[in-house]
């Protein structure tokens, strides 16, 4: 597996539930995708998932009280782990990561990461110290120094985020 030499950026978009978080960034992916760029996802929750379906062999092994189920085939991996701490952010991206050009992630908002808020209509900002953009229909003026992006234009966040992170 090829190591980078250098930190892989990261980009944490934060914002209340159902703010268009998961949806602006599939968009972004499959424009970075598309310009060649090689794109991570992590996402952070608070509650406890799982990511196969019941009947599945990993998720019966799972079920049946390991400690970490991995499935992989030539092309994908896939692991489910118990932990005794949450990781880092920057842990997990150097242990599962180090493939990638940049790495956006939805949620936290309490990681020393560069931040983009994501609000829909009227609903009030996630707080977070300096971002470094907004996505939202209406300028906000709590956040002077942050640019500005209306969720439709897409493209200009990821020309962003390209500037910024990949150039």
């Amino acid at each position: 597996m090829k190591k980078h030499s250098k930190k892989i950026p990261i980009v944490a978009f934060v914002g209340k539930s159902n703010s268009g978080k998961t949806t602006l960034l599939k968009k972004l992916i499959r424009i970075l995708t598309d310009r060649g760029y090689r794109v991570g996802a992590i996402k952070h929750t608070h509650h406890r998932f799982e990511m196969d379906k019941r009947g599945k062999d990993s998720y019966e092994l799972k079920a049946s009280g390991a400690e970490a189920v991995c499935i992989f085939s030539p092309t994908q991996l896939g692991l489910v782990r118990d932990l005794a701490t949450e990781p880092s952010l920057a842990a997990v991206a150097q242990s599962y990561f180090s493939e990638v050009d940049l790495i956006l992630s939805e949620g936290f908002k309490h990681y020393s990461v560069p931040h983009i808020i994501v609000a829909r209509g009227r609903d009030p900002l996630v707080r977070v110290s300096k971002p470094i953009a907004i996505v939202s229909e209406k300028k906000r003026a709590i956040y002077r120094k942050a640019r500005h992006f209306i969720p439709s234009d897409v493209i200009a966040i990821a020309d962003f985020l390209e500037e910024q992170f990949l150039a």
